[in-house]
């Protein structure tokens, strides 16, 4: 019982992840990068969210998981709890994903595995929003989806799933469907998904500008970008 209330107190933060040995990823940045350079840099992307999650854990009252596609796949993440997403389309696993955590949590955040520039002021203005009872946050993502999602209860089923994700409008009507439960979000500043080749040229291009001071993030991608330079030394040609 008194861990049940210690959880209560805590933020759930899930990642969504996929088991790169059983499924594919980063399929449209593999087609220019080839298979094993998008898998070596998703697995990268979750490792610095990972590092990120560890730090303010430590410090705020949060509960990293990790959110897994495949069930043979659970035994496969480590360090923080693992949850199945569960069957269906996205819009059902969410929903899956959020019956299970609200169970232990008052408050939950959704993170993707492919958005390693996140920053830890970004979660942690996240989870101190909703404590001090903002209904929902959004980080918008330029493609017109979204980076993250905290929320303060449950939504119900059809909010998850008359959404139309991979969509441009994907943000708009998630939020039209929020209001339609009474939930008025706040955004955060936009920032990108890394989907494709065009979005991992920017991510290297602001290493050294916007997120030079981001240690975590720089020490698993300044390696990635020097080991792939050849990847880069035309990237105009590989952007058509």
């Amino acid at each position: 019982m008194v861990q049940k209330k210690m959880l209560k107190k805590q933020t759930a933060v899930a990642v969504f992840v996929k088991t790169p040995s059983i499924s594919e990823v980063k399929t449209r940045l593999a087609k220019v990068i080839g298979q094993s350079r998008a898998i070596d840099f998703y697995l990268r992307s979750v490792r610095v969210i990972q590092k990120k999650l560890q730090f303010l854990e430590a410090s705020l009252d949060i509960k990293p998981y990790w959110a897994v596609a495949e069930p043979e796949g659970l035994s496969s993440w480590e360090t923080f709890p693992a949850v199945l997403q569960g069957n269906g389309g996205l819009g059902e696993r969410l929903f899956q994903v959020q019956e299970m955590l609200f169970k232990d949590h008052d408050r939950v955040i959704f993170i993707g595995g492919d958005c390693p520039q996140i920053q830890t002021r970004q979660i942690e203005k996240a989870h101190e929003s909703l404590r001090s009872g903002t209904d929902a946050i959004f980080i918008p993502a330029e493609d017109g989806g979204y980076a993250l999602f905290g929320f303060t209860r449950p939504l119900l089923k059809e909010t998850w799933t008359e959404v139309r994700y991979s969509s441009d409008k994907t943000l708009k009507e998630f939020t039209q469907a929020l209001r339609k439960e009474d939930l008025d979000p706040i955004f955060f500043t936009q920032t990108f998904d890394i989907d494709d080749f065009k979005s991992l040229v920017q991510l290297k291009e602001k290493l050294d500008t916007e997120y030079a001071k981001d240690e975590i993030l720089r020490d698993q991608m300044d390696s990635y970008f020097s080991d792939a330079s050849e990847l880069f030394s035309n990237s105009n040609s590989r952007l058509h």
